[in-house]
């Protein structure tokens, strides 16, 4: 039986998902408004790295940026844009790569 669809608004990015997929819920980021998950130039994002390392759904968040491509900007699942782009085009060497490039700097 398919999952049931559901809309979600996460920092500005609409996204239906079926019902396995709402790990948004659960994000610790929704707990830090004032942490900027959008850094600038100038911003390193460490702030927002160090709330994605001890958040339980990580790795669902970066699956999720992953999967949206090079058009999602900020920190998902503990990585920057550029981060994701190095992970993408890696990606096809290895089963699930994406995890171990999310480690706090």
């Amino acid at each position: 039986m398919a999952g049931r669809r559901t809309e979600i608004w996460t920092f500005g990015v609409r996204s239906a998902v079926d019902d396995r997929e709402t790990w948004m819920r659960d994000a610790l980021c929704k707990s830090y408004p004032d942490v900027s998950f959008f850094p600038t130039r100038n911003e390193t994002g460490t702030k927002a790295k160090a709330i994605c390392a001890r958040c339980l759904v990580s790795s669902e968040c970066l699956d999720f940026a992953l999967a949206l491509g090079r058009r999602l900007d900020g920190i998902w699942g503990g990585t920057t844009q550029a981060q994701r782009v190095q992970i993408l085009r890696h990606q096809g060497r290895g089963p699930r790569i994406a995890s171990q490039y999310a480690q706090p700097h």
